[in-house]
């Protein structure tokens, strides 16, 4: 009964110091996860204020395109 005791408590001993290297485990991961949340959330930040600047980029080189195939400018003179 006493030996039965004893490796009872050996394995509580055990399996409580897994149980404490498991939320170690779980501290770091969370930290990761926040991390990784924050680098999408600027990439998502940075992507969408790129997307932003597209239609008027695209805009603004219609627009050009349009005065360039209107101009007057003789195209054979080699004047803009």
């Amino acid at each position: 009964m006493k030996a039965d005791v004893e490796k009872a408590v050996a394995t509580l001993a055990k399996f409580t110091t897994e149980v404490g290297q498991r939320g170690e485990d779980i501290s770091t991961w969370k930290g990761d996860i926040k991390a990784a949340t924050a680098v999408r959330n600027q990439k998502k930040t940075n992507y969408d204020t790129s997307h932003a600047d597209y239609p008027e980029s695209v805009d603004a080189l219609e627009r050009a395109i349009s005065i360039t195939k209107t101009s007057t400018a003789d195209p054979q003179a080699g004047i803009p």
